[in-house]
């Protein structure tokens, strides 16, 4: 039978265990909440264009990566492609806009990304 040394023991034990639970908790909320705010930049959003810039070259050699942040922060880099060579472009992107003039297909890379 349980006497109540016992009981009041068992009470103690679990408030122990509990304030113990409670201050884990907290600490693995503060870490959380410091690793989302450290990974806010982080690129994470990515959209992805191949597509044909010119009628007399065969395939799809061209392309634009969008390369975006939780605030649509980031990159859009254009590769064209044709038979004298390959020109490569970079424009930067905030809030999914850009200062630079987009072509219709950074336009639609940053969407995808979106």
């Amino acid at each position: 039978s349980c006497t109540g040394k016992d009981l009041e023991q068992v009470l103690v034990d679990q408030n122990r265990k509990l304030n113990l639970l409670t201050a884990q908790v907290g600490s693995l909320e503060t870490a959380l909440n410091q690793l989302v705010k450290d990974n806010q930049g982080d690129i994470k959003k990515i959209g992805f264009i191949r597509f044909n810039p010119f009628d007399d070259d065969g395939g799809n050699m061209s392309f634009v990566l969008a390369l975006l942040n939780d605030h649509e922060n980031g990159v859009v880099i254009s590769s064209l492609h044709s038979r004298t060579g390959t020109r490569m472009y970079a424009k930067a992107v905030k809030r999914g806009k850009s200062e630079s003039k987009l072509t219709a297909e950074e336009q639609q890379a940053i969407k995808e990304a979106k």
